[in-house]
Protein backbone atom coordinates (compact mmCIF):
# COMPACT_ATOMS: atom_id res chain seq x y z
CA UNK A 1 0.00 0.00 0.00
CA UNK A 2 2.75 2.18 1.08
CA UNK A 3 3.90 2.00 -2.93
CA UNK A 4 1.21 2.50 -4.29
CA UNK A 5 0.72 5.60 -1.80
CA UNK A 6 3.97 6.64 -3.20
CA UNK A 7 3.32 6.71 -6.83
CA UNK A 8 -0.03 8.31 -6.09
CA UNK A 9 2.12 11.42 -4.89
CA UNK A 10 4.52 11.24 -7.10
CA UNK A 11 2.08 11.84 -9.63
CA UNK A 12 0.78 14.58 -7.91
CA UNK A 13 3.99 16.38 -7.60
CA UNK A 14 5.11 15.57 -10.95
CA UNK A 15 1.85 16.90 -12.63
CA UNK A 16 2.02 20.48 -9.93
CA UNK A 17 6.32 20.52 -10.48
CA UNK A 18 7.01 19.04 -13.88
CA UNK A 19 8.90 16.16 -14.42
CA UNK A 20 12.16 15.37 -13.36
CA UNK A 21 14.93 12.34 -14.05
CA UNK A 22 15.46 11.73 -9.99
CA UNK A 23 11.44 11.02 -10.30
CA UNK A 24 12.18 8.92 -13.51
CA UNK A 25 14.97 6.50 -11.13
CA UNK A 26 12.53 6.48 -8.08
CA UNK A 27 9.83 5.29 -10.15
CA UNK A 28 12.68 2.46 -12.16
CA UNK A 29 13.18 1.52 -8.41
CA UNK A 30 10.30 1.27 -6.24
CA UNK A 31 7.31 1.16 -8.31
CA UNK A 32 5.64 -1.81 -9.66
CA UNK A 33 2.55 -2.91 -11.64
CA UNK A 34 -0.12 -3.20 -9.95
CA UNK A 35 -1.08 -6.68 -10.64
CA UNK A 36 2.28 -7.35 -8.91
CA UNK A 37 1.11 -5.56 -5.63
CA UNK A 38 -0.89 -8.16 -5.27
CA UNK A 39 1.19 -11.47 -4.89
CA UNK A 40 3.63 -10.10 -3.10
CA UNK A 41 0.77 -9.30 -0.76
CA UNK A 42 -0.07 -12.86 -1.04
CA UNK A 43 3.41 -13.56 -0.49
CA UNK A 44 3.78 -11.44 2.50
CA UNK A 45 0.98 -12.71 4.79
CA UNK A 46 2.74 -16.06 4.18
CA UNK A 47 6.29 -15.23 4.70
CA UNK A 48 6.81 -16.41 8.09
CA UNK A 49 5.52 -20.48 7.21
CA UNK A 50 7.76 -20.40 3.69
CA UNK A 51 4.75 -22.40 2.72
CA UNK A 52 1.47 -20.87 0.57
CA UNK A 53 -0.68 -18.26 1.75
CA UNK A 54 -3.56 -20.36 3.56
CA UNK A 55 -6.99 -19.70 2.49
CA UNK A 56 -7.88 -17.48 5.18
CA UNK A 57 -4.82 -15.48 4.53
CA UNK A 58 -5.41 -15.23 0.67
CA UNK A 59 -9.40 -14.45 1.67
CA UNK A 60 -8.26 -11.53 4.07
CA UNK A 61 -6.13 -10.13 1.28
CA UNK A 62 -9.15 -10.64 -0.94
CA UNK A 63 -11.05 -8.83 0.55
CA UNK A 64 -8.42 -5.54 1.33
CA UNK A 65 -7.19 -5.28 -2.26
CA UNK A 66 -10.69 -5.89 -3.29
CA UNK A 67 -12.13 -2.98 -1.51
CA UNK A 68 -9.59 -0.49 -3.44
CA UNK A 69 -11.79 -1.30 -6.81
CA UNK A 70 -14.36 0.74 -8.10
CA UNK A 71 -16.27 -2.15 -9.98
CA UNK A 72 -18.07 0.39 -11.99
CA UNK A 73 -15.34 1.35 -13.96
CA UNK A 74 -13.50 -0.80 -16.63
CA UNK A 75 -10.45 -0.51 -15.03
CA UNK A 76 -11.86 -1.53 -11.87
CA UNK A 77 -14.23 -4.33 -12.86
CA UNK A 78 -10.98 -6.12 -14.89
CA UNK A 79 -8.22 -5.75 -12.09
CA UNK A 80 -11.61 -7.18 -9.31
CA UNK A 81 -11.96 -10.34 -11.72
CA UNK A 82 -8.46 -10.55 -12.40
CA UNK A 83 -8.05 -10.51 -8.36
CA UNK A 84 -10.76 -12.71 -7.93
CA UNK A 85 -9.38 -15.49 -10.60
CA UNK A 86 -5.68 -15.33 -9.15
CA UNK A 87 -7.34 -15.80 -5.40
CA UNK A 88 -9.80 -18.63 -6.21
CA UNK A 89 -6.10 -20.28 -8.34
CA UNK A 90 -4.02 -19.82 -5.33
CA UNK A 91 -6.72 -21.23 -3.14
CA UNK A 92 -7.27 -24.14 -4.82
CA UNK A 93 -3.90 -25.11 -6.01
CA UNK A 94 -1.07 -22.92 -3.58
CA UNK A 95 0.82 -22.28 -6.94
CA UNK A 96 1.60 -18.99 -7.44
CA UNK A 97 3.70 -19.78 -10.47
CA UNK A 98 0.81 -21.79 -12.16
CA UNK A 99 -1.87 -18.98 -11.08
CA UNK A 100 -0.23 -15.96 -12.36
CA UNK A 101 1.15 -17.95 -15.70
CA UNK A 102 -3.15 -18.30 -16.16
CA UNK A 103 -3.56 -14.70 -15.07
CA UNK A 104 -1.67 -13.51 -17.53
CA UNK A 105 -2.58 -15.60 -20.16
CA UNK A 106 -6.07 -16.29 -19.84
CA UNK A 107 -8.72 -13.66 -20.62
CA UNK A 108 -9.37 -11.02 -17.88
CA UNK A 109 -13.27 -12.10 -18.02
CA UNK A 110 -12.89 -15.75 -17.66
CA UNK A 111 -13.44 -16.64 -14.00
CA UNK A 112 -11.71 -19.67 -12.56
CA UNK A 113 -14.39 -21.52 -12.36
CA UNK A 114 -15.43 -21.37 -15.94
CA UNK A 115 -10.95 -22.21 -16.41
CA UNK A 116 -11.60 -25.55 -14.24
CA UNK A 117 -15.14 -26.18 -15.79
CA UNK A 118 -13.69 -25.33 -19.92
CA UNK A 119 -10.49 -28.37 -19.25
CA UNK A 120 -12.20 -30.46 -17.24
CA UNK A 121 -14.94 -30.96 -20.26
CA UNK A 122 -17.85 -29.78 -18.00
CA UNK A 123 -20.89 -29.61 -20.79
CA UNK A 124 -22.58 -26.51 -18.27
CA UNK A 125 -21.04 -23.49 -19.74
CA UNK A 126 -22.69 -20.69 -19.60
CA UNK A 127 -21.28 -17.54 -22.10
CA UNK A 128 -24.37 -15.81 -23.08
CA UNK A 129 -23.43 -13.01 -25.42
CA UNK A 130 -20.77 -15.43 -27.25
CA UNK A 131 -21.45 -17.11 -30.86
CA UNK A 132 -20.90 -20.73 -31.18
CA UNK A 133 -17.49 -19.85 -33.09
CA UNK A 134 -16.02 -17.43 -29.84
CA UNK A 135 -16.88 -20.06 -26.98
CA UNK A 136 -15.03 -22.39 -29.41
CA UNK A 137 -12.08 -20.45 -30.18
CA UNK A 138 -12.29 -19.54 -26.05
CA UNK A 139 -12.00 -22.76 -25.43
CA UNK A 140 -9.62 -23.86 -27.41
CA UNK A 141 -7.60 -21.17 -26.28
CA UNK A 142 -8.04 -22.14 -22.46
CA UNK A 143 -6.89 -25.75 -23.29
CA UNK A 144 -3.77 -23.79 -25.32
CA UNK A 145 -2.99 -21.40 -21.81
CA UNK A 146 -3.34 -24.51 -19.32
CA UNK A 147 -0.89 -26.63 -21.34
CA UNK A 148 1.31 -24.07 -21.49
CA UNK A 149 1.23 -22.98 -17.88
CA UNK A 150 1.43 -26.51 -16.66
CA UNK A 151 4.38 -26.79 -19.30
CA UNK A 152 6.49 -24.48 -17.83
CA UNK A 153 5.67 -25.31 -14.27
CA UNK A 154 7.10 -28.95 -14.92
CA UNK A 155 10.24 -27.33 -15.87
CA UNK A 156 11.31 -25.74 -12.83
Amino acid sequence: MKRILLIALISVATHSYGWSSEVDTFIQENAMPAGEYQWEMFREVAKNSKRPPTIDQLSKVYKKLNASFNPDTIWGGVMASSLERDVSCMKVTGDEGLCRCLGDELPAYLTFRSYVKIVTGARDLNFSGFTAVEIKQLIERTIYVREQCVAVQNKM
